[in-house]
């Protein structure tokens, strides 16, 4: 019988602090770290996205990203669910092959 080895990580609360969240991660050998798309700052600016996809590389942590509670894609009014998808489109394009896993809400 082989041995299951959990994966320890953590969600980050805002954008903001990303290199913080993830230097941590490093620093307590952490497996994943789940990027929030919540904030005051969504879009990421491309050399914060450089040094978030070295550090991770460097320290091997996957990168997961966590689409917002408030945007639920099967929502019944149409604004909202054309907004949550366009939302995820561009995150997965942010993502760039990099990300694990996407937590997305229904």
């Amino acid at each position: 019988m082989s041995k299951i080895k959990p994966k320890i990580g953590f969600i980050g609360e805002t954008r903001e602090n990303i290199l913080e969240y993830l230097n941590f991660a490093a620093r307590n050998h952490f497996d994943y770290y789940e990027v929030s798309a919540e904030g005051i700052n969504f879009n990421l600016k491309p050399e914060i996205i450089k040094k978030t996809r070295e550090i991770s590389k460097n320290n091997n942590i996957n990168l997961n990203l966590h689409i917002p509670y408030f945007l639920p894609i099967n929502s019944l009014i149409p604004d909202i669910s054309e907004a949550a998808i366009k939302f995820t489109k561009r995150e997965i394009i942010l993502a760039n092959s990099e990300a694990h896993r996407f937590a997305i809400h229904f």
